[in-house]
């Protein structure tokens, strides 16, 4: 390790590169002198500062004097992928799904009570409220054999069924895409206060 240093013209060199401490007032400068008359990125800044100077933690100063460039930032892409993950909404439990055309058939009362039960905008109400003159009843959740008509219990349970499996499969969908999603964006945090720069394009 000896080797790697010497002592020339008032000067301490290491690996025939100028020695600086890291309080000394000639790395800002050293620094902006590199950097600011070409606004290269870090890697060109570091080789060109690395072939003349050296001090401890010089790839870490270069690298934050670089990112907190503010030429840099205002007239640079960025070659990184898009910020900001995927945030999936809340599933709707209410929803009608069924991977047997052929079968549909058994959905259809469902699907109608859906429609006459929604709010209709130029009805400004529902079809059901029209023409019953109340709201519709809410449908809750069904325990077995909690009525004594069996067609009952077993449309019942049917819906119950068709909706844990249209909930299970939206779930499923929703973390496909959530996971496709996130392998092309990053995940940045922002705290209250922060500064950031917002590129303005304008429409065309």
């Amino acid at each position: 390790m000896a080797s790697h240093w010497s002592i020339l013209d008032q000067l301490i060199w290491y690996k025939r590169r100028i020695y600086f401490l890291l309080s000394s007032p000639l790395v800002l400068s050293i620094l902006s002198v590199y950097h600011d008359n070409t606004h290269e990125g870090l890697h060109k800044t570091l080789q060109r500062i690395r072939g003349d100077f050296y001090w401890a933690g010089l790839k870490s100063h270069v690298a934050e004097y670089v990112a907190t460039c503010l030429v840099c930032q205002r007239n640079k892409a960025d070659h990184l992928s898009p910020a900001g993950v995927l945030q999936p909404l809340d599933l709707p439990t209410q929803c009608l799904v069924w991977d047997s055309p052929k079968k549909c058939v058994q959905c259809i009362s469902w699907a109608e009570y859906c429609y006459n039960t929604s709010f209709h905008r130029a009805l400004q109400e529902t079809p059901f409220k029209i023409l019953y003159g109340r709201d519709p009843p809410r449908l809750l959740s069904y325990k077995k054999g909690s009525t004594r008509v069996d067609a009952v219990d077993h449309a019942l349970q049917s819906r119950d069924q068709l909706l844990a499996n249209a909930l299970d499969r939206l779930r499923k969908a929703q973390a496909h895409m959530q996971l496709q999603y996130d392998q092309h964006h990053r995940d940045v945090q922002y705290r209250l206060d922060d500064f950031v720069w917002l590129r303005l394009q304008p429409y065309r």
